[in-house]
Formats: C-alpha cells, sequence, structure tokens
C-alpha cells in the first residue's frame, strides 16, 4: 500500500479504529494493509477509498512521473467562443467561482501538459483531491498541483517528502479537467 494511507491514518486519533469498524475488520488488519504487510482485496480497497475520499490510485502507490516543471499558467483561449464554451460547460460545476488553469511541464497526477484545469476556489477540498496550491518556502511560493491528504500534500512523486498544509495555501480544488486539441 502507499503511504498515503498511513498518512491519512495518523493525521487524526482514532481513524484507524473508525476505517476499521466500518470494514468490519480488526485495526491490527488496517494497520498491516497500510504499513503493506498484507494485501488488500478489490473490495476492500474500494471501500477504504470510498470511506475516505482518498483515490483507488493512491493507495496501491501508483505515481505518475513527476518532473520539477509542475507548474500552471492562466488559460488563455484562442478564440472567445472558445472561452464561452468552457465558462458555460465546465465553470458550474462549482457553483462559485472558478479559475481556469493551463497544465505545463511534465504529467502529474494524471494531468498531461495542455490540460485545462477547472479549479473551484471557494469551496474546501476533501481529502484525496487535487488541488492547486502555493507552496511557501521562506521568502518564495511556487504554485504546484499536489493531492490533499490532510494534514499534508502530497506530489506525485513518491521520492518526495509529505508537505505540511502549514507550508502551503490551497487556491483550489481541481473539480474538471479540460483535455483536447485546440483549446
Amino acid at each position: 500500500m502507499s503511504t498515503i494511507l498511513k498518512l491519512y491514518l495518523n493525521a487524526e486519533r482514532g481513524r484507524q479504529r473508525r476505517l476499521a469498524e466500518a470494514l468490519g475488520v480488526t485495526e491490527s488488519h488496517v494497520s498491516n494493509i497500510a504499513n503493506g504487510r498484507k494485501q488488500a482485496s478489490v473490495d476492500v480497497l474500494r471501500k477504504i477509498a470510498e470511506l475516505t475520499g482518498l483515490q483507488s490510485s493512491d493507495l496501491l502507490g501508483a505515481a505518475e512521473p513527476a518532473g520539477l516543471a509542475e507548474q500552471v499558467v492562466p488559460y488563455t483561449s484562442r478564440s472567445m467562443s472558445q472561452e464561452t464554451t468552457l465558462d458555460a460547460y465546465l465553470a458550474p460545476k462549482t457553483r462559485h467561482r472558478a479559475m481556469f488553469m493551463t497544465k505545463t511541464g511534465e504529467p502529474l497526477l494524471g494531468i498531461l501538459p495542455g490540460d485545462v484545469l477547472v479549479i473551484d476556489m471557494r469551496n474546501p477540498p476533501r481529502p484525496g483531491n487535487t488541488v492547486l496550491a502555493a507552496v511557501i518556502s521562506g521568502d518564495t511560493s511556487e504554485t504546484r498541483i499536489l493531492r490533499y491528504a490532510p494534514p499534508f500534500l502530497l506530489s506525485g512523486d513518491p521520492t518526495e517528502d509529505p508537505i505540511s498544509e502549514a507550508d502551503a495555501r490551497i487556491q483550489g480544488a481541481v473539480v474538471a479537467v479540460a483535455r483536447g486539441h485546440g483549446l
């Protein structure tokens, strides 16, 4: 299993017990799954994902290649009609203020270069959501696409240490990704 389940369980006292109860197994069984000593069945994995809000791919430890250029840039359409179409079909999913960004650099967390991200800037993210966050380091800040796993933010790179929520400012959750030529 991946570190995301361990982080999730360790983030709040009693989570492991509650998850074990909901799954109908012992706490030690959940611990063994989280630490990789036992493998979860597909049904248990699905139920863990459903109960925690984490992605199944993250629970399995699947990671996309992550590069140094994990950037997004403001979306600019090639024509006004394309921008209107995006607003009409994607922004209503947020029911609030949305921001459009374009992914640059290497593929990350299932998001490819050129994809247009719709970011909900009003609703708080849920565990497992992909988010846009400003990661603060000293006097600098870097905008990155990360996975929300309270109290941490995770990159798509399993070798990178988790980022504490205290060291970042979440700008919004990615609620839709538009992929296609000509966007």
